[in-house]
């Protein structure tokens, strides 16, 4: 690829300027196509509301001048799936099937394929929907006067390796709510931020017992 300036994007009616934003829109619609086709399946019976898999594509950057043709474009995202979705290897595989298939599509993208990249994988977790400690979290939060129903989340986080490669049974429970979460306003509530501690000391005596 050469960079080229508006005079230089045709040469008669032959476009010879092409930049990688414009390739953009198609390299989105074909993630977002897998992220359908796994919305499409049947959900894990923990995961009770909405979606199984989400793809929140958040940061796009590309080119160095805006009247130059941009050599590269990159897409940074992540995707989110629940349990009985595939295995991390499965999903990783329909996105690469996915990016190969627009490659062969378009034959810009066929002499200079879109690559994707994986930074970062983990499976889902899974558990008991009658969990012993989720059941004793939901109780200790009723105590505290917070209404708590065990049910399975659409987020990501360090329980899995507890679960996954501990071995350990666990629960995740605390302030504030996840449609804020990484957002540039994200904050949690005072008064949900107390009301989580009074949760947790009840939650210590309950499962820990007091020392007399």
């Amino acid at each position: 690829m050469v960079p080229a300036s508006p005079g230089a994007r045709w040469q008669g009616t032959r476009q010879v300027g092409v930049s990688a934003v414009e390739k953009l829109p198609a390299a989105i619609e074909a993630l977002l196509a897998v992220e359908r086709a796994y919305n499409a399946r049947p959900a894990h019976p923990l995961h009770r509301d909405g979606n199984p898999f989400a793809l929140v594509l958040g940061k796009v950057s590309g080119g160095h001048y805006e009247t130059v043709t941009a050599l590269s474009a990159t897409l940074r995202g992540s995707a989110y799936f629940a349990p009985g979705s595939g295995e991390i290897a499965d999903v990783m595989a329909a996105m690469r099937a996915a990016v190969a298939r627009l490659n062969t599509a378009d034959p810009f993208l066929a002499a200079h394929p879109a690559r994707l990249r994986f930074l970062h994988h983990d499976d889902g977790v899974a558990q008991p929907a009658a969990l012993p400690f989720a059941a004793e979290v939901a109780c200790a939060l009723e105590a505290a006067g917070i209404a708590a129903v065990p049910c399975g989340g659409p987020f990501c986080c360090d329980i899995r390796h507890l679960v996954n490669q501990g071995g350990m049974p666990a629960a995740v429970f605390g302030p504030g709510s996840i449609g804020r979460a990484h957002r540039p306003d994200e904050f949690v509530p005072l008064a949900e931020y107390h009301a989580a501690i009074e949760g947790l000391i009840e939650l210590l005596v309950r499962w820990c017992g007091i020392l007399e």
